[in-house]
């Protein structure tokens, strides 16, 4: 698992579960964008590289913590996330 990925996208997740409890939903939003983003910066990196064990650790990890945090925010998106992993 790529840990600073995972931290990285911990952190936003863990800006937004804020961000929902101040009514602050623009916040949240941004941080979704920002994780995506990550994400695909991620899955850009190692394209054609890596071991795939790793890689796909990694994604599932990565969706498991933006769907604890997402979720309130854009559940089906999330949920397609999950079915794909």
């Amino acid at each position: 698992v790529d840990a600073p990925l995972l931290a990285a996208i911990s952190a936003l997740g863990d800006d937004a579960l804020a961000a929902y409890g101040t009514h602050r939903f623009d916040v949240a939003a941004k941080r979704f964008v920002e994780a995506i983003d990550r994400l695909a910066a991620y899955a850009r990196s190692v394209d054609g590289g890596g071991a795939a064990g790793n890689v796909r650790d990694t994604v599932a990890a990565v969706v498991r913590v933006m769907a604890r945090a997402f979720s309130p925010l854009c559940p089906f998106i999330l949920a397609r996330f999950k079915e794909e992993i």
